[in-house]
């Protein structure tokens, strides 16, 4: 949700701005806490002292078969750096240069190249992610304004009307009518971890020139996007990836004729590769079927699971019912844990 404050001009706060208890921090800001990993959470339970009982909370949720499912499919870089501008040039094979994608085992060790799940991997990910939603309320006794926004309200079709309603409950800039295509645009998309591409170019004077591959949301701050410039034919990809390159950049490209017809050549090609890899890893993702059917049949998984969600789910089954009876995948693992396996 973090991109959706900004676009309504609210800012996360560091812990150390809190304690550094500076007042003009205070005007158009919220306190970010991402309890993603477990080994995370002592530290950043620390910080909920931080927060004045009067300040309220919101506290994102979400069905907790597809938050594994998410996790299964979320993959990482295949070389396991957090170099977000991976450079190449055309020397390279487009095969290669897209195939950087990868996913691990419960040990962490890169061993495919499209989602799988096991369930060493489920136990893997539900003992190391964090789902301390009690936990977390637990250290927030004394409020009582807690608000939780399920996933399914932050979707491109509900994240425009649920950041609205948030606005006026909150008494911060209501999201702006020319914004609305920004809150209808998945923030994880199929190019996540495979874009943003650098390609770097040589031209025959001797210049170095930088052609930016990004996907079409994120384009590079003030480069041009040369999309039309750079293929004559319709691609399929076109409306979601951008090329992009500066303006000095652009034109040193325009006064290469031979390396510029180079490049169109190749950029074909990457589109196509780019193409055949998005497609293989969307026919293998998994769903939240696939995640029940490794529960269906690990009793043992399933209560080590079902005994934690047990304890953290119970604040928000007391206040908030209704988001729990909507998950459905959720619904399922329970009545798994009471018929199938008889786990009370």
């Amino acid at each position: 949700m973090q991109q959706f404050f900004e676009r309504c001009d609210i800012y996360p706060c560091t812990y150390d701005d809190f304690l550094n208890n500076n007042a003009n921090l205070y005007q158009n800001i919220y306190f970010d806490i991402q309890h993603f990993h477990a080994y995370e959470t002592q530290e950043d339970n620390k910080r909920l002292y931080c927060v004045s009982p009067k300040d309220p909370v919101i506290i994102l949720v979400r069905d907790p078969i597809s938050r594994l499912k998410t996790l299964v499919n979320h993959g990482w870089y295949i070389k396991h750096t957090h170099n977000f501008d991976h450079n190449f040039t055309m020397q390279e094979d487009p095969y290669d240069v897209v195939n950087r994608k990868g996913y691990h085992n419960e040990h962490y060790v890169f061993t495919s190249n499209m989602p799988f799940v096991t369930n060493g991997l489920l136990e893997f990910f539900f003992s190391t992610w964090s789902f301390d939603y009690n936990s977390v309320v637990s250290k927030l006794s004394l409020h009582h304004n807690i608000t939780y926004i399920d996933m399914h309200e932050i979707m491109p079709d509900n994240a425009f009307d649920t950041m609205t309603k948030l606005a006026k409950e909150f008494d911060f800039a209501l999201p702006s009518m020319d914004d609305k295509e920004f809150y209808r645009t998945r923030r994880f998309g199929v190019t996540s971890y495979i874009l943003p591409l650098t390609c770097i170019i040589h031209t025959h004077d001797g210049q170095t020139l930088s052609l930016h591959i990004t996907s079409s949301r994120i384009m590079k701050g003030i480069a041009l996007n040369i999309n039309n410039f750079l293929f004559n034919d319709k691609h399929p990809l076109l409306d979601q990836v951008a090329f992009s390159m500066s303006r000095e950049d652009l034109q040193a490209l325009q006064e290469d004729r031979e390396t510029l017809d180079k490049v169109k050549v190749y950029m074909v090609k990457f589109l196509d590769e780019l193409k055949k890899r998005i497609d293989y890893i969307q026919r293998n993702n998994k769903h939240e079927n696939d995640i029940l059917e490794i529960f269906r049949g690990d009793r043992e998984l399933c209560r080590e699971f079902k005994t934690m969600l047990d304890r953290e789910l119970s604040h928000i089954k007391a206040h908030r019912p209704d988001i729990v009876s909507s998950w459905k995948y959720y619904q399922e693992f329970e009545r798994i844990c009471v018929e199938d396996h008889r786990i009370g």
